[in-house]
């Protein structure tokens, strides 16, 4: 089971997902506009990959644009956009190296053109081993997900593969954008806030929930090591007793 697996002493999760909040706060204290919180959170990401290679986390969920944020200033997308361009044209071709697979989840039909083509590229170069799956979630929301699994099983139905009496929570979860992949042990939520805003709704069922009032950009190795000695506290029930 997921939390079996220890470092230091510490119970790991085998899938942490991670609501990268608080880029513009954390401008804002340091009277800076809010693209500079934005470039600075993006460099945390290959840190905080790094860190959880070294503590055995398998699956790492990272989100970075929901669906929701296109009611945002259009120049604040612009720039989040350009950011995340320059990020999969130059970081995240170093992970085939680093032993990391990166798994871009979301709708891309919104997406930039050169977006959608730099995503492609560097998800053609995942190696082959690797020690951590990096699901990145831009224009993603957990009821799209959903909703396009249930779209699927109705495509399946519709031609004859698939009867309606077939259609149960696996068949539902094979369709979602982490198939395969174990559901999320823990959840963490930076810069103070206590909402899962959306994200990986499904996957979160039966996941513990840690908060930290810590920025994104300041949330580093020690704040990691914190949330899992919480998570390596906590008594998992899934409903039964423990």
């Amino acid at each position: 089971m997921a939390w079996t697996r220890t470092h230091a002493g510490v119970l790991i999760p085998a899938h942490l997902a991670i609501i990268m909040d608080g880029n513009g706060r954390w401008a804002a204290a340091r009277g800076l506009e809010r693209k500079e919180g934005h470039k600075a959170g993006a460099s945390n990401i290959m840190r905080i990959c790094e860190a959880c290679q070294e503590r055995g986390i398998a699956t790492l969920s990272l989100f970075a644009f929901s669906t929701e944020n296109w009611a945002r200033p259009k120049s604040e997308i612009d720039a989040l956009f350009d950011i995340a361009s320059d990020y999969f044209s130059n970081s995240f071709l170093k992970f085939p190296s680093m032993g990391i697979r990166l798994n871009v989840i979301g709708s891309r039909k919104e997406l930039p053109g050169p977006l959608k083509i730099m995503i492609a590229k560097a998800e053609k170069a995942n190696p082959k081993s690797y020690s951590l799956t990096l699901n990145m979630a831009v224009n993603y929301g957990g009821k799209w997900d959903i909703t396009q699994s249930a779209k699927k099983m109705a495509e399946r139905c519709l031609v004859g593969g698939m009867l309606p009496s077939e259609i149960n929570e696996q068949a539902l979860e094979q369709g979602l954008s982490t198939s395969g992949q174990p559901l999320v042990d823990l959840l963490i939520r930076t810069s103070g806030e206590q909402r899962i805003s959306n994200f990986l709704i499904w996957q979160c069922a039966y996941s513990e929930l840690y908060f930290t009032a810590k920025h994104w950009p300041e949330f580093d190795e020690a704040e990691l090591d914190a949330a899992l000695e919480e998570y390596s506290r906590r008594t998992r029930k899934f409903g039964g007793l423990a």
